[in-house]
């Protein structure tokens, strides 16, 4: 099994998207665990909730700092919006540049939602 890390940088909830994603489509190949550097609140999570019920899932926010801090990753994605310079890399790092989401409708987080998912399915199929 291989963990793989998602980390956002973006309020909504995208690298948690990307988590459940890959709990759900790879739960056979890996241990998935999400980390957001800016915590989005009240409606900006209400619109990523509703955006992942939409598909049938619920939003995966149970892990913390300190499980993280215990694991080894095999892969860190950065997800980063299109407005922001890449982040620092690692060798076994990659970075997934998505819409910047924090103004969007909900039908437009839904598109990036499925960005994420198809990246996601994307990254298993090479594991």
């Amino acid at each position: 099994m291989k963990n793989i890390l998602f980390v956002g940088s973006d309020p909504v909830y995208s690298s948690q998207m990307a988590e459940t994603f890959a709990s759900v489509y790879g739960k056979q190949k890996l241990n998935a665990f999400s980390k957001s550097t800016e915590q989005g609140k009240g409606l900006l999570f209400a619109k990523a909730e509703a955006s992942m019920k939409m598909k049938g899932y619920e939003l995966i926010l149970k892990k913390n700092d300190a499980s993280i801090a215990d694991e080894q990753f095999d892969c860190i994605i950065n997800i980063v919006n299109e407005e922001q310079p890449l982040q620092c890399t690692f060798s076994n790092s990659k970075t997934w540049q998505i819409p910047k989401t924090e103004n969007l409708t909900l039908k437009e987080l839904n598109v990036v939602r499925d960005l994420i998912e198809l990246k996601v399915k994307q990254l298993i199929a090479t594991l």
